[in-house]
């Protein structure tokens, strides 16, 4: 019984699969369009330079020209969901485009 507990204890702190995903959005900015672009949120277990590649790969295939792409993480959806908002008002501010594209990593 001892060890029910203190396996059910475990499964409950580590939790499994997604619960260990992080959350991102990734953008690109273009100075020739005057454009920012960006993805939704996401959760991905990748690594983020695994990210950053297939989003700049997403973003060749395309044929989207950009100067900057990134993608960054948060620990929660309302963390990177606070993230975006602020990124596209940042950017709107500046007189850029803001671009919403359909970008999602394989988890």
């Amino acid at each position: 019984m001892r060890l029910f507990y203190s396996l059910l204890f475990v499964f409950a702190v580590l939790g499994t699969g997604p619960a260990w995903a992080d959350w991102h959005f990734c953008y690109a900015v273009t100075d020739l369009r005057h454009a920012v672009y960006f993805s939704k949120a996401f959760q991905s277990e990748l690594s983020l330079n695994s990210i950053d590649s297939a989003f700049s790969n997403w973003l060749a295939q395309n044929k989207i020209d950009f100067n900057t792409a990134n993608c960054p993480r948060a620990d929660t959806e309302v963390a990177i969901k606070i993230n975006i908002e602020a990124a596209k008002k940042f950017n709107t501010s500046e007189h850029r485009s803001v671009v919403d594209v359909a970008f999602a990593p394989a988890r």
